[in-house]
């Protein structure tokens, strides 16, 4: 079935853009689009947060130096291939990573599934990362009950988030080089009593974790990031911004956080994961101000993140099931609302489990999106043409069914709680990447990927 859209005329497009709502469901015109480094700093400040750090010392607690490095270098690697080819298709078309997925591989009804996968887990994450700000700032101020922390903290995040990319974009600006040079300074303090020669010598203190375990953790950390690229990258003025912002925010971001994790866990000789939130705790307490100002720098810019493309994604279910424009700021006012309430009753832990899982789906979206943009070229001839006059195709297809059977089996192949539990095929993510890819493909053979038979149909007719 092909479904009409509607081509978005300028002046549409003009009122549409009013109340923050950041060309939620037209493209981002060209005397919109911001410098590379005001998109490249958001980039890195969603990759030297306290939770990257976790990440990082818990990857240390099983590796040696060395071998954490090679890690981080490999799945850096994997993840600047997907976060590149994401976000020059997000950058050429001008459209966020849920409007772009009706023209790359999953159609209008299929976006909606991917927008759906998108808001459940950033809202979950956005109610954890409240959570864990929460609690940081309860040591502080002990006398506040934990829920009211919450639902403060949330709601600050969210109203920066509701004001859009541009107040998005001059927070960053202050809080990423803010947290980078707090997390460098307190973790060099942290280390300054021990002696790293040694240190190094002794290696990791808890179980041992193989190259690809490693690798798997770096990827499955920043997937989603990766996945909703375009997201952000709609806002490059061109290819070479796109190259720039992604190599040196994931690699700066990775590297640098990464070693500091890996040389705090083995200071600390940390052992099992639940020694991990302590060992980031050591960084951040008895350093009174320095450490409520670190907890606040690093949580700010990737919360409002966790927002912003769920307010996205949103608009777009709303045009696709009932045509209806919602204002993007309202609808991350609610999903920011929605977070801190989930923060407050003390539901992100239950959520955890389930976010893990939700992020084994994210490598197959990006691989069929590549898959159908790049290699099908299936939809870029309409793209083309129509962003020519600053308009969007005049029909999609309703489902691309070869996306959505692409989609299940790389999921399946590499879940551990499926396939992936007796099948080890390496490296999780790049397993249902590479699924998921060739399996687009191969059914676009058979006429279930690319442009299906609705297309022909309607061609005829």
């Amino acid at each position: 079935m092909v479904t009409t859209t509607t081509a978005t005329n300028p002046t549409r497009a003009g009122r549409h853009t009013v109340d923050h709502d950041d060309y939620a469901l037209v493209r981002v015109p060209q005397q919109a689009r911001v410098s590379c480094w005001a998109i490249a700093v958001q980039r890195l400040g969603q990759l030297s947060t306290l939770g990257q750090l976790s990440l990082a010392v818990m990857i240390g607690m099983g590796m040696s130096l060395p071998s954490a490095l090679l890690a981080i270098a490999i799945g850096c690697v994997l993840l600047e291939v997907v976060a590149l080819a994401l976000g020059l298709a997000g950058m050429r078309e001008g459209l966020s990573t849920s409007l772009l997925a009706r023209w790359s591989g999953f159609g209008t009804r299929g976006s909606l599934l991917v927008g759906l996968a998108l808001m459940v887990s950033l809202t979950g994450w956005f109610a954890v990362q409240t959570e864990v700000f929460a609690a940081g700032l309860q040591q502080f101020l002990p006398g506040v009950e934990l829920p009211t922390l919450c639902l403060i903290a949330g709601l600050v995040v969210t109203l920066i988030a509701v004001r859009g990319f541009a107040v998005m974009t001059r927070v960053a600006a202050v809080a990423v080089p803010l947290s980078l040079l707090l997390v460098v300074v307190t973790v060099v303090r942290e280390l300054q009593g021990y002696d790293l020669a040694r240190v190094l010598a002794e290696g990791p203190a808890g179980t041992p974790i193989s190259l690809s375990a490693g690798v798997s953790m770096v990827v499955g950390g920043f997937i989603v990031g990766a996945v909703m690229t375009p997201d952000m990258a709609r806002y490059h003025r061109n290819a070479r911004d796109v190259l720039t912002q992604t190599v040196v925010s994931i690699t700066l971001g990775h590297a640098l956080i990464g070693v500091l994790g890996v040389l705090l866990a083995h200071a600390l000789r940390v052992r099992l994961v639940n020694q991990v939130p302590e060992a980031v705790g050591v960084v951040q307490s008895g350093f009174g101000l320095i450490g409520v100002t670190l907890l606040a720098a690093s949580i700010l810019p990737v919360n409002g993140w966790n927002l912003y493309p769920s307010s996205l994604a949103a608009v777009n279910a709303a045009h696709v099931l009932r045509g209806t424009r919602l204002r993007r700021a309202m609808t991350a006012l609610v999903f920011g609302v929605v977070g801190a309430g989930l923060a407050a009753l003390g539901w992100s832990a239950a959520y955890e489990a389930f976010l893990v899982e939700l992020g084994a789906l994210f490598p197959p979206v990006a691989a069929i999106m590549i898959a159908d943009y790049f290699v099908l070229q299936t939809w870029r001839a309409e793209l083309h043409e129509s962003g020519a006059h600053g308009l969007l195709p005049g029909y999609a297809p309703a489902w691309v069914y070869g996306g959505l059977l692409a989609w299940l089996a790389g999921y399946v192949v590499a879940s551990p709680h499926l396939l992936g539990r007796w099948v080890d095929l390496g490296v999780p993510p790049v397993t249902s990447f590479v699924v998921a890819f060739g399996g687009y493909l191969a059914l676009s053979r058979l006429g279930l990927a690319g442009k299906g038979p609705d297309d022909l149909e309607r061609r005829r007719g």
